[in-house]
């Protein structure tokens, strides 16, 4: 089920991430500090070697020899503060040092260690000693895409993940459970760990429209399912089903219990009322109601109105009404048995990580990840494949053993069929010499 023809079955999607770690070592800011520095050093030592052995440099031991090394692989707790303010002076010192030399700059590891600068310190300045002054910044100041590790910069952090990079997921899948279709993954896209889910389901969408199976259809989690991608997938004429982020209203009534809320105007309450008036602003609107009538309302405690000066108001925006249809979607057997198959893509995971290792990589970089990410879901394809041929082999093999006769029949049939196709070709080609029509046919 790749895509959908007239009459054939509709192309569906399931979607879901999963975090990848790269062939890298984690480290903490320490070491990050001291990776970042000892990288530029060896980079300078072999292209820049005047410099490296320039006098006055006696500080570089500290970084390039195994004794200074063991000493920042030591630190106590208590000494943790302490060391990253020299470690940041250091950093410092080394991005002015070389801020002037073009040949430097150039260097990658260079660009590294202002990048590290940038992300992990604060430079102030202090008229006191009359030199800038280095602070390092709290953790919680310090974004989720920074600099991870000097060997892999293309990875970033998610709070939730941990360090590495995200993969992205689409899968085929088909509600009709008399049959056991061939699901496919249909797309795999890869991204630094930080990134967000809910910004994955429009390039996923947009990647296999372009390849001429996009999907009518897609079946994903909250995160996915925002009210601007849903907007967003609906003007590529596809669907998105997806749970409503947030907690839903358990008791009462709603706005989708409104008559016209949906079209963006309040034509009717839920007991049959009509607004004294409407109003709209820049995307808000306003349902204004009588006191009077809803003062002695029924509902009055489960009502979402609320009593104001001059009447009981009705406040939402564009994508209230909309959100609130879907939560009441949500509540129904229908979409119950629908969402029942955005399961079986954890159990893809699953598979792709137990038959390729795929959560482990032993490569770095965001464009090799990718590659060998893809790969991985590409021979997750071939398996199945074959494994969905093996199973209508087994198939005919045990049609054949319950009527030998009739498939024999067949057989005899197919050979038959073929042979006048054949003749049919050669005859065409007797009265057209000069066009010759190769036509292959499999039954």
């Amino acid at each position: 089920m790749i895509a959908r023809n007239p009459g054939c079955m509709r192309s569906m999607f399931v979607s879901d991430s999963v975090h990848l770690f790269s062939n890298m070592r984690h480290l903490g800011r320490i070491g990050l500090f001291v990776a970042t520095i000892r990288k530029f050093l060896v980079n300078l030592k072999r292209h820049e070697r005047a410099l490296f052995d320039a006098p006055g440099q006696e500080w570089t031991i500290r970084y390039m020899s195994k004794q200074g090394q063991a000493v920042f692989s030591m630190v106590k707790p208590s000494e943790s503060v302490r060391t990253l303010e020299v470690l940041g002076n250091d950093l410092f010192f080394l991005v002015e040092q070389f801020k002037s030399n073009p040949h430097v700059t150039r260097m990658s590891s260079y660009q590294l260690l202002v990048r590290l600068l940038r992300e992990q310190c604060r430079v102030e300045p202090n008229a006191e000693a009359g030199e800038p002054k280095v602070l390092i910044k709290p953790n919680k100041e310090v974004p989720s895409d920074s600099l991870q590790n000097p060997s892999d910069p293309d990875a970033s952090y998610d709070g939730h993940k941990g360090k590495g990079y995200q993969m992205q997921v689409a899968e085929t899948y088909s509600r009709d459970e008399t049959k056991k279709p061939l699901s496919l993954i249909t797309e795999v896209i890869v991204e630094p760990a930080h990134h967000s889910d809910a910004e994955a389901l429009i390039p996923l969408i947009e990647a296999t429209q372009q390849r001429g199976f996009g999907p009518e259809e897609v079946l994903a989690d909250s995160l996915y399912g925002g009210d601007e991608n849903c907007q967003k997938a609906r003007e590529r004429s596809v669907e998105v089903i997806s749970p409503v982020i947030g907690r839903p209203q358990e008791n009462g009534l709603t706005l989708a219990d409104f008559t016209g809320a949906d079209e963006g105007t309040v034509r009717l309450c839920p007991q049959g009322h009509v607004p004294v008036k409407v109003k709209h602003k820049k995307g808000k609107h306003t349902a204004i109601f009588s006191p009077e009538v809803c003062t002695v309302c029924p509902r009055i405690n489960d009502c979402p109105v609320k009593a104001g000066k001059k009447g009981s108001y009705l406040h939402y925006d564009e994508k209230a009404p909309r959100l609130a249809k879907r939560r009441a979607y949500e509540k129904t057997p229908a979409f119950q048995e629908v969402y029942r198959f955005r399961a079986g893509i954890e159990g893809t995971m699953s598979q792709l990580d137990r038959k390729t290792r795929v959560k482990h990589l032993r490569v770095r970089g965001l464009a090799a990840v990718s590659f060998c990410a893809t790969l991985k879901a590409a021979g997750l394809n071939l398996l199945r494949a074959a494994a969905f041929r093996n199973s209508q082999e087994d198939g005919n093999l045990a049609l054949q053993q319950r009527n030998p006769g009739l498939f024999g029949l067949f057989s005899v049939f197919k050979e038959q069929f073929s042979s006048l196709w054949a003749d049919f070709n050669t005859f065409g080609c007797y009265f057209n010499p000069d066009q010759l029509f190769v036509t292959k046919m499999t039954v």
